[in-house]
């Protein structure tokens, strides 16, 4: 029994991440933004990770190595972003925000506030921590399984 409603809490969890994806992705095309969810997510990371090369990028963002390398040509290709190599290491590059990343960044940041707020807003704050609190160990619980 107990199985059985983790498996369905699992499948909950799922649902309201694809709920999550379709309200970013009707913001970002409301708002003629040009970039996709996935590409937004890779933006996410290096507002809040500069200096980062692709590996890192792609263990933040749960990314294999070529998803990551096709949101990276197609952030280039919009001037999002640009490649540099390492000084020491040619094969590795680090994925570093544009001037036009970081203008991005001020136009999707209310945007984004505002589908936390109207999603929260009969939300209780105590219940939320609560949440993260339990998801958390949820969490624990799957790294810890051999």
């Amino acid at each position: 029994m107990k199985a059985e409603i983790m498996r369905e809490f699992m499948q909950t969890i799922l649902q309201t991440r694809a709920s999550f994806k379709q309200a970013i992705q009707r913001s970002l095309k409301n708002n003629k933004i040009g970039i996709t969810y996935e590409m937004l997510q890779i933006m996410s990371c290096l507002w809040n990770n500069e200096d980062v090369n692709q590996q890192e990028l792609a263990d933040k963002t749960f990314k294999d190595k070529v998803s990551l390398t096709y949101l990276i040509n197609n952030l280039e290709k919009r001037e999002l972003v640009v490649r540099q190599e390492y000084v020491h290491d040619r094969r590795n590059k680090k994925i570093l925000l544009t001037t036009k990343g970081y203008e991005l960044r001020e136009k999707l940041q209310p945007l984004l506030l505002e589908i936390y707020t109207s999603a929260s807003e009969n939300l209780e704050t105590k219940s939320l921590e609560e949440m993260i609190s339990f998801l958390q160990k949820v969490n624990y619980e799957f790294k810890e399984i051999k």
